[in-house]
């Protein structure tokens, strides 16, 4: 029978190769009762339905996050920032960006679609942007998490 001790162990191992796999150090996101813990950053989501990137001092380190993967990564990334990681977080915020607005405008034409039936091709095309940059997405925050 194997010890418990020795389990624990090769556990614990085992997620910490996990998460120093790449250049990036992973973590596992911890729930809290308005958001999420993730290394020493908090996401919190505010009266306004975006996100919040704050420190462990609870300083804000960057607001008004229109998707929840995507504070999640931010976190990560600042989590462990140099210089070799701005240009991965400035892509994760134009991509942010680029998602609110997508979803802002499918919001728009589609509660503008019962007055105006033409709108329907337009519709479909801000459905596949939209879920082409939800792929994108999701893709960063598989890299990111485990």
């Amino acid at each position: 029978m194997v010890q418990i001790n020795r389990f624990e162990k090769f556990i614990q191992r085992a997620v910490w190769r996990l998460t120093r796999s790449s250049d990036l150090i992973k973590y596992i996101p911890k729930s809290l009762h308005n958001g999420v813990l993730v290394g020493d950053c908090a996401v919190i989501r505010n009266k306004m339905h975006t996100f919040d990137v704050y420190s462990k001092q609870r300083k804000p380190l960057q607001k008004d996050i229109c998707n929840y993967k995507v504070a999640i990564c931010i976190a990560t990334v600042l989590n462990q920032y140099t210089a070799a990681f701005q240009t991965k977080l400035k892509s994760l915020k134009t991509l942010d960006n680029s998602y609110a607005i997508a979803v802002g405008k499918y919001h728009n034409i589609k509660a503008k679609i019962e007055q105006n039936p033409h709108l329907e091709d337009s519709l479909s095309e801000l459905e596949q942007e939209v879920l082409q940059l939800s792929d994108k997405i999701d893709e960063y925050y598989i890299a990111m998490t485990l």
